[in-house]
């Protein structure tokens, strides 16, 4: 494992400019990074054609988007955890950003703990859960979701309503137990077990 670590004191990934071509960031783990003085994208601040591919991002704090700040870019096959954003977007705050195979858990923020969407962006194929301690606060804003599992629910094209009070959980082999930065993060497994609702109900 290839890991970068902010060490809570800056941000780990920053792409200041946009790219004129694709740039894809692939196999990394990013934690433990902090935008300071109200700043945007505390493990990952990426600026149009940057794609983060089979990524792990936890412990990240900002004050939008703790775990990821993207705008046209796009997230594959990733891992979002125990981010923490003061104000919106704990796991991810989207302006166009394309999210598929990924899952987006145990984040916090006072408005959209797992996802702020912001002027669209859309998500295929994923997993948000456990999110803040509002079911509803998983995602927030304008976001279009087709195929994924949601805690709370959200509108769209096949998704599956997840309720953790009513016992309909995605069913981790060993989640974190709790929203925000937690040690617990490193040593939870999120794969899930054999019985889960999200087994093969996506789309090829």
């Amino acid at each position: 494992t290839t890991i970068l670590d902010g060490m809570n004191a800056r941000r780990v990934l920053y792409q200041s400019s946009s790219f004129n071509t694709l740039t894809t960031w692939d196999g990394f783990t990013i934690q433990n990074g902090r935008a300071t003085n109200y700043g945007n994208g505390g493990g990952v601040y990426m600026n149009n054609r940057g794609r983060l591919s089979h990524c792990i991002i936890r412990n990240n704090t900002a004050y939008y988007g703790g775990g990821v700040y993207a705008y046209s870019s796009t997230l594959s096959n990733c891992l979002v955890l125990n981010n923490t954003a003061t104000y919106t977007g704990g796991g991810v705050y989207s302006r166009y950003v394309t999210i598929f195979n990924s899952t987006i858990v145990r984040n916090a923020a006072n408005n959209g703990a797992g996802i702020y969407g912001e002027y669209g962006g859309n998500m295929t194929n994923s997993i948000v859960w456990g999110n803040g301690t509002n079911e509803m606060n998983n995602i927030i804003g304008t976001l279009s979701c087709s195929y994924s599992a949601i805690e709370g629910g959200y509108f769209g094209e096949h998704n599956i309503l997840l309720s953790e009070p009513l016992n309909q959980e995605p069913m981790f082999v060993s989640p974190s137990l709790t929203s925000g930065v937690s040690e617990s993060a490193s040593v939870a497994d999120w794969h899930l077990l054999d019985g889960s609702p999200c087994i093969n109900r996506g789309n090829n």
